[in-house]
């Protein structure tokens, strides 16, 4: 494998193509097993189509190597011109020291240096706060705080009735809803924090493609009977939905809950992932997480009414080059 630059005490970077999924199963194994762990959440498809890409050479990124043994990697992508690092992980022995912070600048200064590419966004959960703050102070990243929060199913939720003061119509999900939950992502994050790290959320075509992706990725955790979309009156226009589903076996997922700014504060938002929650118990979820930014105040009061505690903090990363606008 060549090197493509040097590290302290023997540490190497490597580029991804260099590599067999048998050069990083050791690594594959233990990062499948800190996301049941840690996150409560199965990695094992992510991992296998990891694999995949591997083996047909059509994946980006890098690992450090200490002394030849693989001691974290990370893969990275393009979207027209925004760079994505998609995934960092560390084996526990080589946590809390410069292998982290190493990797990560190596993986953002292979997008940095490509000319075409204006942004990169990451959201990286299992990466030490250390390691965010050095790309913070070195290459002008942006963090921005998020937390992974979570419910127990003996911790059944005990808010009040919602007691809608409008007229809405609550359906269950299906695909020709696309579009229409779409248009709500772009209503509701509008000057909005998630907004500024995701900027898919800023326009309807973004926001289609975003959840389109969502719902196809091998271990997505979107399941129909436990999503829905909210309609203002009879045929109004649609003004929020949930997107739920499994991560584990027995770990529900609320992938997106949002509600339009013409449906807010009328208990819509409380409606709505109390069906979520419903249905994932009755399906046999024995807990339930979700991910929010902790500038997000109205959705934290929400999700800890219900009775969610966080369970992780971590960083999502926002880089812009200079002169670009956001």
């Amino acid at each position: 494998m060549r090197a493509e630059m040097e590290g302290p005490a023997g540490w190497q970077i490597s580029d991804l193509l260099d590599f067999k999924p048998e050069h990083l199963e050791t690594l594959l194994t233990e990062e499948t097993a800190d996301w049941a762990q840690e996150l409560d959440w199965d990695y094992s498809p992510s991992a296998d189509l990891v694999r995949a890409l591997i083996a047909a050479r059509r994946i980006g990124g890098a690992a450090l190597l200490d002394h030849g043994e693989v001691a974290c990697y990370g893969y990275i992508g393009l979207d027209g011109q925004k760079g994505l690092v998609a995934d960092v992980y560390v084996r526990r022995a080589w946590r809390g020291g410069a292998a982290e912070a190493t990797l990560l600048r190596a993986l953002f200064d292979r997008l940095i240096c490509l000319p075409a590419v204006t942004r990169i966004e990451a959201q990286l959960m299992l990466v030490g706060a250390a390691a965010a703050k050095t790309l913070e102070c070195e290459r002008g990243v942006h963090l921005f705080q998020r937390a992974l929060m979570t419910l127990d199913s003996d911790m059944c939720p005990t808010p009040d009735e919602p007691r809608l003061n409008r007229d809405f119509r609550i359906e269950r999900w299906t695909d020709q809803h696309l579009h229409a939950a779409a248009e709500i992502i772009s209503r509701a994050y509008h000057g909005q924090i998630d907004a500024l790290i995701h900027d898919r959320y800023r326009t309807v075509a973004g926001a289609e493609r975003f959840l389109h992706e969502l719902i196809q990725f091998p271990g997505a955790c979107f399941r129909g009977p436990a999503s829905w979309i909210a309609f203002e009156g009879g045929a109004g226009s649609p003004v929020g939905f949930s997107l739920a589903g499994f991560v584990a076996r027995d770990v529900g997922h609320i992938a997106e809950l949002c509600v339009t700014p013409e449906g807010s504060g009328a208990g819509l938002g409380q409606a709505l992932l109390a069906r979520s929650l419903h249905a994932l118990y009755k399906s046999g979820a024995n807990r339930i997480s979700l991910a929010v930014s902790l500038g997000n105040e109205r959705a934290l009061r929400l999700y800890r009414r219900f009775g969610f505690r966080e369970k992780r903090g971590f960083y999502a990363y926002v880089w812009e080059r200079p002169g670009e606008r956001s």
